[in-house]
């Protein structure tokens, strides 16, 4: 039941109608819900499920909330079986790596020698986690849907909704049509779109990335490692939600409006919002459920 001003009156029936996002409800600093997706890689019925929902989710928030979306991958998700894929996807992804921290965890210090002569020596195998921090690519280049198509169900996706930018708004280049027609131009520009290039460039001056570095300015001068990455992210789990202090939690909510992210600690997937978009989300899971789209189901 739902007042007239929008809001419910009642708890809803068991949560049903938000099934198969499930609210922490005993959480208020925000809203924060988990949908449950083991084991990694996540079965394809169930990635097809949330790629349609995630579809929605993104046109909702561009259009009835301005926001737009950037989409992140952990390095650590492409060794060793989507390496390959993703460096044949490059020039479509245009990827820049940083750093996702986790809160409260440190970059592995270089290894020394002492370090690598029991994985020389064929004692030890090689343990990516244990000398490689949590560095992660963000695709410069817009084409979310594509790119969730490509690498969600992994484990390594994170996905922030954002106010947009005007620094990286850019108009198309002023190319007479008489040069884009001319024998040898017409060619190039088939193999290479200019007002693509200038749009790839300009997203580089997005805010987001000065911002961040900021928020973690006392954690980067720490580590040499990272001296001039260009941005980094917080790679969160539901007990950081739950365990953040209040200062660092608003720091968060600055960076982005809305946080979504596979997260192999939970078993599944977080969407973590500042935003009230509770029935936009039950709009979305109402509207599959009428198409017959069930999670964890075949269409039908």
């Amino acid at each position: 039941m739902v007042r007239k001003d929008g809001s419910r009156l009642t708890p809803l029936e068991s949560d049903a109608d938000l099934l198969p996002l499930v609210r922490a409800r005993e959480f208020t600093r925000c809203l924060l819900y988990w949908i449950p997706a083991s084991p990694v890689p996540i079965p394809s019925v169930q990635r097809l499920w949330l790629n349609s929902f995630l579809d929605r989710l993104s046109l909702l928030m561009t259009k009835s909330h301005g926001l737009r979306s950037e989409v992140f991958l952990q390095y650590k998700t492409l060794i060793p079986d989507l390496y390959e894929s993703f460096v044949d996807k490059a020039l479509d992804l245009r990827p820049l790596m940083g750093l996702a921290q986790r809160p409260g965890q440190e970059i592995p210090p270089v290894p020394t020698l002492e370090d690598l002569q029991p994985i020389i020596e064929g004692k030890e195998k090689y343990d990516l986690g244990k000398f490689v921090g949590d560095f992660c690519y963000w695709f410069v280049r817009k084409n979310e849907k594509w790119q969730r198509e490509q690498f969600w169900g992994h484990g390594g996706m994170t996905i922030l909704y954002l106010a947009p930018d005007p620094a990286t708004k850019t108009a198309p280049l002023r190319i007479p049509k008489y040069l884009r027609e001319y024998p040898g131009f017409s060619e190039l520009f088939k193999l290479f779109d200019p007002d693509q290039a200038v749009a790839d460039a300009q997203a580089l001056s997005d805010g987001f990335r000065k911002k961040s570095l900021e928020m973690y300015a006392e954690e980067l001068k720490k580590s040499v490692q990272l001296k001039g990455i260009p941005f980094v992210i917080p790679l969160l789990s539901t007990r950081d939600f739950f365990n953040s202090p209040e200062d660092i939690f608003k720091k968060w909510f600055e960076l982005f409006d809305i946080y979504v992210n596979e997260s192999p600690a939970d078993k599944g997937i977080l969407i973590a919002s500042k935003l009230d978009i509770e029935e936009d989300l039950i709009g979305i899971l109402k509207e599959m459920k009428e198409e017959g789209l069930i999670y964890g189901g075949n269409r039908g």
